[in-house]
């Protein structure tokens, strides 16, 4: 039984550092604003941009060994911590239980990105009712 649960937590290790790798791959080939906007709305680039050919990315060059270094590094904020604790800390950009210095920076990068997405959308719905009242002419 011990072996059996030993080999399912190195499955679910291999599987996140896997996911780990992904991500890392996906967000270099993103720019910086498509990043910040990634990350303080979930917005993804539409289109998305295609994927780097291998051996463009940063992380190619790495033998494996050092890769599991990089991610266990990346994880280890994340220790110990509840899932509404990490997704806490990768919005304001601090930890709970402490105090909120740069979280004013981070929100008032949020706001821009949700001012300038509330923008399109409003000119969306513009065009939406000028194309409607365009058809209702022509009809």
């Amino acid at each position: 039984m011990a072996t059996y649960k030993k080999r399912v937590e190195l499955l679910e290790s291999e599987v996140a550092f896997r996911m780990w790798l992904f991500e890392q791959r996906f967000l270099e080939r993103l720019s910086m604003v498509q990043v910040e906007k990634y990350l303080c709305l979930g917005i993804l680039p539409d289109p998305l941009p295609a994927p780097l050919p291998k051996g463009n990315s940063k992380l190619d060059g790495l033998g494996r060994k050092r890769l599991i270094e990089m991610w266990k590094e990346y994880m280890r904020p994340c220790a110990g911590r509840s899932e509404q604790e990490c997704r806490f800390f990768g919005i304001h950009g601090h930890w709970p239980e402490q105090a909120c210095n740069e979280g004013k920076r981070k929100r008032a990068k949020f706001e821009k990105y949700a001012k300038l997405d509330d923008a399109r959308k409003s000119e969306q719905e513009e065009f939406h009712v000028l194309a409607i009242s365009f058809l209702n002419v022509i009809k």
